[in-house]
Order: structure tokens, then C-alpha cells, then sequence
């Protein structure tokens, strides 16, 4: 688990806090645009460009994803000229979270699935996040290259509904479905919502006998 004291701000800090995706299996490349001159950062798995991370001169961020190689990315699945104040890497996956904006965050993770693809999922959390008594109902846009778009859970979103509290007696990890084709039953396999936390803290969990990078809502396997 990786949480850098200060977020990338400038491209080349970008691509050396995604570079070691690609060595856990998350992206086959991470690359800029042009070598010489870069403006954005291009991120591969079998032969797609599946993100793009571009930053402008305040230190903002657009982070695109795509499902296609000819539309154009959903708005509501990526980040759009935000601020960043927490990115976390693990061996599972990345999870992008923005500044307090109109009191909300921003949330952008990208993990694996359990059928061996890369995908993501855009969500919205209260900047007042707290241990006590917190509930909330989260509307998750998951995103993987080759979805139908047509189908009701990508216009609509997966709804979830958490439960923080004070000392629960347990973490339960809930699994996030990518959309794919009508009848798919692919879903999230190493990024999840903490839909209840034992513990609240920011940093490594073991749960289940097996190590996470936790953060607000979002636990990151890291094995």
C-alpha cells in the first residue's frame, strides 16, 4: 500500500505513481502521448486505451475513462479538472479521491475483475465522512472497455447503501458488478465499498485473513 504525503500535481509525478500498475497486472502500459512533449498520460490492457490522465497548469486533474474507442467518455465515470487530496496504490488497484467541493468528494477507483479485466468505478461521498453513526447511499458508475452502454445499470448506477458506526464488530466488504453485456455476472474483485467498518482508520487492514488498503468508504486488496 502506497499514500504518498503530497499528490502528483505535474505528469511525470502521475506516471511515477501509476508506473508499478503495470508490474501488478493492472495496466500492460502506462505511457505519455509524445515522449518529447507530453500534455496527457495513456494507460493499456490488451491493446486498449482504457484512461487517460491529463493535468493543467493549476495542478488540476481530468481523468477519462473509456468503454470504446470512438465515444466519448460519460461524465459521470470520470474526474473532470479536479483538485486531488488523497491517491492511494495497491497491489489491486488505485483509488483517486478530490478536494471538498460544494461539500462532497469525488471518488475515482480503478481495480481488477474476476474475469481478468481492468475496470473502474466513479462515486460521490459527504466531505463530512465521520465514525459516528454515518449512512449514506452511494451511487457507483462502474466502467470497463466493451460495456453496453444501452443497459439500465450504466444509465442508472449501482446503488449501495453503507453503514458506518462507532466499534461494529466487524468490516463487510461489498462487491461493486461491472456492467459488460446483457447477462454478464462480472463484478469487482479486488477494490470494494467497506459497506460496514470495524475500523475506521486510513491504512492497512487485515480482513478476512487478508491485507487491504482502506481509505473512507473503499478497501484495496493488497496481497
Amino acid at each position: 500500500m502506497y499514500i504518498p504525503n503530497k499528490v502528483p500535481a505535474t505528469l511525470a509525478e502521475m506516471l511515477a505513481f501509476l508506473l508499478p500498475t503495470v508490474e501488478n497486472g493492472l495496466f500492460d502500459s502506462v505511457e505519455y502521448d509524445d515522449g518529447d512533449n507530453p500534455t496527457e498520460i495513456r494507460c493499456f490492457k490488451d491493446d486498449n486505451q482504457l484512461y487517460r490522465f491529463g493535468v493543467n497548469t493549476g495542478g488540476q486533474w481530468t481523468v477519462e475513462a473509456y468503454v470504446d474507442s470512438e465515444k466519448t467518455p460519460w461524465v459521470n465515470r470520470n474526474l473532470q479538472v479536479v483538485s486531488l487530496e488523497y491517491v492511494m496504490r495497491c497491489t489491486g488497484g488505485i483509488c483517486l479521491i478530490t478536494v471538498s467541493l460544494s461539500s462532497l468528494r469525488q471518488c475515482l477507483i480503478i481495480g481488477k475483475t474476476a474475469d481478468g479485466k481492468t475496470a473502474s468505478f466513479r462515486t460521490q461521498i459527504s466531505s463530512s465522512l465521520n465514525v459516528n453513526s454515518y449512512a449514506a447511499d452511494l451511487v457507483c458508475y462502474p466502467t470497463c472497455f466493451g460495456d453496453n452502454t444501452a443497459l439500465k445499470l450504466f444509465g442508472n448506477g449501482y446503488h449501495i447503501k453503507t453503514n458506518y458506526a462507532n466499534d461494529s464488530d466487524r468490516t463487510i466488504l461489498a462487491r461493486i458488478p461491472v456492467v459488460g453485456v446483457y447477462g454478464s455476472t462480472d463484478a469487482f474483485s479486488t477494490v470494494f465499498i467497506r459497506s460496514i467498518t470495524q475500523f475506521f482508520n486510513t491504512g492497512e487492514q487485515i480482513i478476512g485473513g487478508r491485507h487491504y488498503g482502506c481509505i473512507m468508504f473503499f478497501a484495496l486488496l493488497d496481497d
